[in-house]
């Protein structure tokens, strides 16, 4: 029998790195086998202008703060921000 995998997406807009982290580490806990972020360069709902963090910073500080789940990004946009505005690359 194939045993059944769980993950979760945390939306990196419009909230706090801290209300993100309480729930990484909560998800994390109760078991999840895989927590994700996403990579888009805005928020892509609600407010234009609400709070958006980047996700490969993001993933470290999961990195340093999970013990079971894989982590990783469902978009990531390194190839479209060039390295001489600040990007990736």
């Amino acid at each position: 029998m194939t045993k059944l995998k769980v993950g979760i997406q945390i939306h990196p807009q419009g909230t706090s790195v801290e209300a993100m982290r309480e729930a990484w580490i909560a998800a994390d806990e109760l078991g999840a086998d895989s927590i994700w972020v996403w990579d888009h360069f805005y928020p892509l709902y609600d407010d234009p202008d609400a709070t958006h963090f980047e996700a490969w910073t993001l993933l470290a500080t999961m990195a340093a703060d999970t013990k079971h789940a894989m982590i990783g990004t469902l978009v990531t946009g390194n190839n479209s921000c060039s390295s001489d505005q600040g990007g990736y690359g």
